[in-house]
């Protein structure tokens, strides 16, 4: 079944009460409209009209709504689902409307309507009643009776608007969630199972609900303001990622320092000799030079020490171990590996590596004029890994499903990690390398403009020419001697 199966059994329900209310409500409102002389005069008020109109003309665009629309919902999701929600609480308010009208002059019992017989005394509530029978006074029982019809008319109004109400929000809710889970915007503690969650399992559809409806409300905006104002948002967002970036981003690392306090002085005394740490690293691999530099500081002092140039001391460690070897780097940490000390391991490329391919930079100017308008209207590049079209899943970039895994070279405490484990070190090399290459000079892909230093950057997919807003890129380019 489809997400939208709990709001088409709803509407199946309410297909009888749906058509007895608008059709009835279409009599009452051709009957006020004929009469509005004598039955709306004070005390009573074309409030009561209003009402009619809500539960008649427009209660009859609700039924065919209701009616139309049954079927699709099934297999409706995600935004759809969600629009289809909205105009389900915009019928349950004119239902709530007229509900509320009538309840000021209709009674709610047989008891109060048999006030309205030949020879009882009438509630003063019951004055539009006593009316009807004034102007049909050859049928002495026809305010009585149009009393029932109408309090019957109320209770079938409140079931429906019961039903409706549940309908609209099982249709936000569940069209939000499906759309906050394919957006990419799945948290964390939707996984938690404890206070925490039943706290915050509500954030997810409530924010999907409110960008809803700013997406309704921006719709209906001027085109001229609608584009003014979407252009100055993507601006202002930009520049707020920016701001909570600045922090520098490091390489990740593979090998984590021994906190641990050891004492290795002999050794550090022997390994403090360059002659003697060649020696030694001729017999090692570099993975296990690093790994014995991690023991404890002092083998870190030894092995790489400080008053050296640190970036020599490691060239010379490199070439010196993995002797005999063909040398290349671990595919997840990028630490040197040799034939010998490399292990194979089945990978897929990383999220990056196809954005740093097939993504280009475009200037402000072109994006405004080119692809603003076209962004704001047919949304981003829905594109997936490997950069392909799928209509069923566009806007996922993790899965890797078009993103065949590939046999890699990785070093030993690589190839312990999990595929999980190794996919996200990659992904922060990735991401490191291409945040550095991102605040070098570019030029604009389609007017070939070189780009400003500073400012914001749009990206633009090569298979969809659509722009691209994915995290690794850089939101906004900084001077190279503020990096």
């Amino acid at each position: 079944m489809g997400e939208g199966a709990i709001s088409a059994a709803i509407r199946f329900l309410c297909h009888l009460p749906f058509g007895y209310y608008a059709f009835t409500g279409v009599s009452k409102f051709e009957y006020i409209r004929d009469h509005m002389g004598v039955l709306l005069a004070p005390p009573l008020g074309h409030h009561i009209f209003v009402g009619e109109v809500f539960s008649g003309p427009i209660g009859v665009i609700g039924f065919f709504w209701n009616f139309f629309l049954w079927i699709p919902t099934i297999s409706t999701t995600g935004g759809g689902l969600f629009l289809l929600g909205v105009v389900d609480a915009i019928v349950t308010g004119f239902i709530i409307i007229s509900l509320a009208i009538e309840a000021s002059f209709i009674g709610f019992t047989p008891g109060q309507c048999a006030q309205l017989g030949p020879n009882a005394t009438p509630n003063s509530n019951l004055i539009f009643f006593q009316r009807v029978a004034e102007i049909e006074f050859k049928d002495k029982g026809v305010g009585e009776a149009t009393c029932k019809e109408y309090y019957a008319k109320w209770y079938v109004g409140l079931v429906l608007a019961i039903l409706y109400a549940l309908s609209a929000t099982a249709n936000m809710v569940i069209g939000s969630r499906s759309g906050y889970n394919h957006g990419n915007y799945q948290s964390s503690y939707s996984r938690n199972r404890g206070l925490g969650h039943c706290l915050l399992s509500p954030v997810p559809p409530i924010m999907g609900i409110m960008r809803g409806l700013a997406e309704i409300v921006s719709s209906l905006l001027p085109s001229r303001l609608y584009y003014s104002l979407s252009v100055t948002g993507r601006h202002v967002k930009q520049w707020f990622r920016y701001r909570a970036s600045r922090t520098k981003q490091k390489a990740p690392e593979s090998h984590i320092l021994v906190t641990q306090h050891a004492s290795h002085v002999g050794l550090y005394s022997v390994l403090s000799h360059d002659a003697v740490l060649e020696r030694i690293a001729r017999q090692l691999h570099y993975v296990d030079a690093v790994n014995l530099s991690l023991a404890s500081r002092r083998m870190r002092e030894a092995m790489f020490p400080r008053q050296k140039s640190s970036l020599v001391e490691e060239k010379q460690l490199r070439y010196y171990s993995c002797v005999g070897g063909k040398k290349t780097d671990c595919w997840a940490c990028g630490i040197q590996i040799c034939d010998e000390c490399s292990k194979s391991s089945r990978c897929p490329k990383s999220t990056v590596s196809f954005h740093m391919s097939l993504c280009a930079a475009a200037c402000s100017n072109c994006y405004r004029k080119k692809l603003s308008r076209s962004y704001f209207r047919s949304h981003s590049c829905s594109c997936r890994d490997g950069r392909q079209k799928n209509p069923a899943y566009s806007y996922t970039y993790g899965g890797g499903y078009l993103n065949p895994s590939d046999p890699r070279l990785v070093c030993r405490d690589c190839h312990a990690m999990t595929d999980d484990e190794m996919q996200a070190l990659r992904e922060k090399r990735d991401k490191a390398m291409y945040t550095n290459l991102s605040q070098q000079p570019l030029s604009c892909t389609i007017c070939s403009e070189s780009l400003p230093r500073t400012g914001p950057r749009w990206w633009i997919c090569s298979k969809c020419k659509m722009e691209c807003r994915s995290r690794c890129h850089v939101d906004w380019s900084q001077r190279l001697d503020e990096c």
